[in-house]
């Protein structure tokens, strides 16, 4: 089962325990399991908000990230160039050993404005200058 399923899942059984609990209630003379059933219903009531507060806050995580990287080059931090750079590689399925170049030319900071071509609306690398498509359509590094 798929990780949305089981918090649909989840999310249906606790509405089910909050209207049975709440039907409950309707019927109950006893004041003593009046009291334990108001208290569970207040549970699964706090429950249910804590549960929407994580969803929209994760959700506004996800469009600060997406809008970090909506920058320059130049203005990105190198944890977000590294970043960039590893969905490069692995959108343009690029080998191993030239990917590890790569790395070695970022940590050597020999990576500018100039060397990549990177698309901020898009949030991705272009292009690199130094690296040449071969007639097999794998990458190359030009020196």
């Amino acid at each position: 089962m798929t990780i949305q399923y089981k918090g649909e899942f989840k999310e249906l059984v606790k509405n089910n325990k909050l209207h049975r609990f709440t039907t409950q209630l309707q019927y109950c003379n006893d004041i003593i399991e009046t009291k334990k059933i108001k208290s569970i219903i207040d549970e699964l009531q706090i429950e249910h908000k804590d549960n929407s507060n994580k969803a929209i806050m994760k959700e506004y995580l996800e469009k600060i990230d997406s809008c970090q990287y909506r920058k320059k080059w130049c203005r990105l931090k190198p944890f977000q160039k590294e970043d960039r750079l590893i969905n490069f590689i692995e959108t343009e399925k690029i080998s191993k050993d030239i990917a590890d170049q790569l790395f070695e030319m970022h940590k050597d900071k020999k990576f500018n404005s100039k060397t990549i071509t990177y698309d901020p609306t898009t949030s991705k690398i272009t292009s690199i200058n130094k690296l040449i498509k071969n007639d097999d359509g794998e990458y190359e590094l030009k020196d």
